[in-house]
């Protein structure tokens, strides 16, 4: 398989370095070596407030697609999976932040075992959709990705918001499970990536 390497230089104070893959057609992928922020750049406020039983909120998010989804009426047909992430490449300057790129990667490889069981995957973050579009197309994500610019959705559920030394902001990783009717059956706070996308499918099939 070839590999096209870029070369990605970062204008800011940093240390080590760290590779990505992104796959780009069937027969190449591309390489990316960057150099890692430092730790301790950006911090975490709030914790989240949404619990198992609450109502989804009546919410409508801009997509990648084009739409906009109505999340309350979404969930009257299907069960949904919201999945709260920083951003895509916000782990090389961040280290906390990092796995969002994996994370969603798994969610499309695993998106037929989702749709088995009736649910709808959808990523949010606060980035604007051209930001998520690009994020789409890099790692040929085959679900939506809603932007929460206002934070509406973000507020309503509590979700905990990093906050970076120069005052930009990012969602935590945390993800909320809803049951088909709207009632939130499942909170993931403080989702570690690895093994994640096994207890999301065990907790929809527990929830049905």
């Amino acid at each position: 398989m070839a590999l096209l390497k870029l070369h990605v230089v970062l204008v800011a104070s940093m240390f080590g370095s760290s590779l990505i893959t992104s796959p780009q057609t069937d027969s190449q992928r591309r390489t990316i070596e960057v150099s890692m922020g430092l730790e301790g750049e950006v911090v975490r406020h709030g914790r989240v407030t949404a619990k198992t039983g609450d109502e989804i909120p009546s919410i409508t998010l801009h997509a990648t697609s084009a739409r906009d989804v109505d999340l309350r009426k979404q969930a009257e047909e299907h069960s949904l999976v919201l999945f709260f992430y920083p951003g895509d490449l916000e782990g090389i300057r961040y280290p906390e932040l990092a796995g969002c790129t994996p994370q969603a990667c798994a969610f499309r490889d695993s998106i037929d075992e989702f749709r088995k069981l009736g649910a709808q995957v959808f990523g949010v973050n606060l980035h604007t959709t051209a930001r998520q579009q690009s994020f789409v197309d890099r790692e040929h994500l085959n679900f939506e990705l809603l932007s929460d610019e206002a934070r509406e959705l973000t507020q309503a559920f509590g979700i905990p918001v990093w906050i970076s030394n120069s005052g930009e902001e990012f969602v935590d990783r945390v993800t909320i499970l809803v049951r088909q009717g709207g009632r939130i059956t499942k909170v993931f706070e403080d989702v570690k990536v690895e093994g994640h996308i096994e207890e999301v499918l065990e907790a929809l099939r527990r929830a049905r």
